[in-house]
């Protein structure tokens, strides 16, 4: 970790923050979080997504990922970025072929 004392706080990354308050005896609950209250800033989520901090800005203005702007930060919820990536999945060819013929058969039904 290369961290100076001027480092803001708002930079660190939760794993950071951890370290940090570990070296004073601090230490935060290991319970496993669930996924809807896991908040990323926007370097965990970019990271997350695989993309850089300024893709994902411009992502969240097109309005195509939400999050919670805190002052001139923004966060992130895990699923809400989940969300987002499993909806640029591909069908398989078989996925295809079924939801062709349960419309055709809804359509003949109906």
């Amino acid at each position: 970790m290369n961290l100076s004392k001027e480092t803001p706080l708002n930079e660190l990354t939760i794993g950071q923050f951890e370290e940090v308050l570990s070296k004073f005896g601090i230490t935060i609950s290991n319970q496993k979080k669930d996924s809807q209250s896991n908040y990323f800033n926007t370097l965990e989520a970019a990271a997350f997504i695989r993309k850089s901090p300024e893709a994902l800005r411009q992502i969240v203005y097109h309005g195509k990922i939400k999050s919670i702007k805190r002052g001139n930060n923004l966060l992130f919820l895990e699923s809400e970025l989940v969300e987002w990536l499993e909806s640029g999945r591909k069908q398989t060819s078989s996925e295809l072929n079924n939801n062709a013929e349960a419309l055709l058969t809804s359509k003949i039904k109906g």
